[in-house]
């Protein structure tokens, strides 16, 4: 049984009912909506088509919603784009119109002396200072500010290239001064929880006000949605611990990240983010070029797999593919490479070092403390499954914590519960109708894991249960159990 989940983001070569359904099939346990692209009429449609090919596997895949935030951008440039050379001067400034307001398609043509280069932040030229570098594309192109005038901002160009539209932009040592949730964000999220998402996602956050922020949107609109901070910005990261006590997740989002902090300082970074979430009982999924090259080729590079392999020996919970299944020409194929990958490192973990978390004088809860118990015990017994009954999926998520060597299989009565498990690491999800007496409800539970061959009569099982039904976080019994 494969431990850490794989996460797929959802796109034009992902998107077909039939293209989902041989997701799920090689091992897709959530699929991420980006929500810097499409409309609500196509994330509704994704959503849709998602969950019939769930329901036709009997699968349980979360949903993430992944908003877009203040991201920066190029505006229209044209189809072929704009060449830069070192060297150059160029002109950053918002594409509107002085009549009307309107966005303003950029011609390109150069404006004494300097080519113009719609952008679409308004307060660009509010934020920077001269001396200041903007990068563009991923950072493939590199500018630094020499001037603010009149409202745009011009620059020189250090490293050239050809700029697209759409591009983004990043601005790496300064302080951007536009919210984190945009009127956007609000608007999508608020589509996103009447939609039925799993999880949302929150670019850009810079601390955990942003976090709350998100939280209180979410719970004016009727629901209790985890959400999940994207690690991609400076400011996050010198905040880490305050935004891992606020979210329920994080991303470490290495794209921005590396464009932010340099490519060198993003292994250094990975590692540190996926002992800390860990550490606070957080999902943490590692985000980013996985398996690039599989957006057109077949195969993977050796650096990529080992790249896969070195998140898993890390301890995250999830790795996502981004380009490679929504746009790529192989999203099959590319989720059964990283489900191949991820095997393989898991059966290399040496049972000895299965990277259990050991108490370490941390203020534990009733539940956190049966479900350290539960992994040593488990350990001890040899146990074939650790058996979790979690009303809200708490218990779950605590064993999970404790990367025990032993498969969870958690129990829950509520649908939305059971997706949510299916991003944690080495739950397998499933329904049970809620079972007053607790030997009643351990005697389905075995009756079900023998029939799907998961333990075999003479095994032994842990169960993590509570005495009080119906009464979250109640978690107080643990059972050492021997199938008859």
């Amino acid at each position: 049984m494969r431990k850490a989940k794989i996460v797929c983001t959802i796109g034009p070569a992902s998107e077909s009912l039939d293209v989902l359904s041989r997701l799920i099939e090689q091992g897709m346990d959530a699929a991420r909506l980006n929500f810097s692209h499409g409309t609500h009429d196509s994330h509704r449609r994704a959503i849709r088509s998602i969950r019939e090919a769930a329901a036709s596997r009997q699968a349980a895949v979360a949903i993430i919603q992944d908003v877009q935030g203040p991201r920066i951008r190029v505006d229209e440039v044209g189809e072929k784009g704009l060449d830069v050379a070192p060297g150059q001067s160029v002109r950053l400034q918002t594409a509107l119109a002085r009549s009307g307001g309107q966005l303003a398609a950029a011609s390109g043509a150069p404006a004494g002396g300097q080519i113009d280069i719609p952008v679409s932040y308004p307060h660009l030229a509010r934020d920077v200072r001269p001396g200041g570098r903007i990068l563009i594309d991923d950072g493939l192109i590199e500018l630094t500010v020499t001037r603010i005038a009149g409202g745009a901002v011009e620059c020189l160009v250090v490293t050239g290239g050809r700029i697209t539209s759409h591009k983004g932009i990043n601005l790496p040592g300064t302080n951007v001064s536009a919210p984190t949730l945009t009127d956007k964000d609000r608007e999508d999220i608020r589509f996103g929880v009447a939609a039925g998402v799993d999880y949302v996602a929150l670019s850009f956050v810079r601390g955990p006000e942003d976090i709350a922020a998100a939280k209180q949107l979410v719970a004016a609109c009727g629901r209790d949605v985890p959400i999940i901070a994207k690690i991609e910005r400076v400011e996050a990261v010198n905040a880490l611990p305050a935004i891992l006590d606020a979210a329920d997740g994080v991303m470490i989002a290495r794209g921005d990240l590396g464009v932010e902090m340099g490519a060198e300082a993003v292994p250094v970074l990975q590692k540190r983010i996926i002992v800390e979430a860990n550490h606070r009982r957080r999902l943490v999924i590692t985000a980013t070029q996985m398996l690039e090259s599989m957006t057109q080729r077949a195969s993977p590079t050796r650096a990529e797999a080992s790249d896969v392999a070195n998140a898993v020996f890390d301890g995250t919970d999830a790795v996502m593919l981004s380009a490679e299944t929504a746009i790529g020409r192989y999203p099959v194929e590319t989720v059964r490479v990283m489900d191949r990958i991820v095997r393989a490192a898991e059966e290399g973990i040496a049972a000895s070092a299965s990277r259990r978390r050991d108490a370490d004088g941390d203020a534990r809860s009733c539940s956190e403390a049966i479900c350290t118990a539960a992994s040593t015990a488990a350990s001890a017994i040899t146990a074939s499954a650790i058996v979790a009954f979690s009303e809200l999926g708490s218990t779950a998520r605590l064993i999970s914590k404790q990367r025990p060597v032993a498969p969870i299989i958690a129990f829950t009565p509520f649908e939305p519960i059971r997706q949510r498990m299916a991003l944690y690491w080495g739950v397998t999800p499933h329904c049970m109708h809620q079972i007053a007496q607790t030997d009643e409800r351990v005697h389905e539970a075995e009756r079900r894991l023998k029939a799907e061959g998961i333990v075999k009569p003479g095994e032994r099982i842990v169960i993590l249960s509570g005495t009080r039904i119906g009464q979250p976080g109640g978690t107080n019994l643990m059972k050492l159990h021997e199938v008859p």
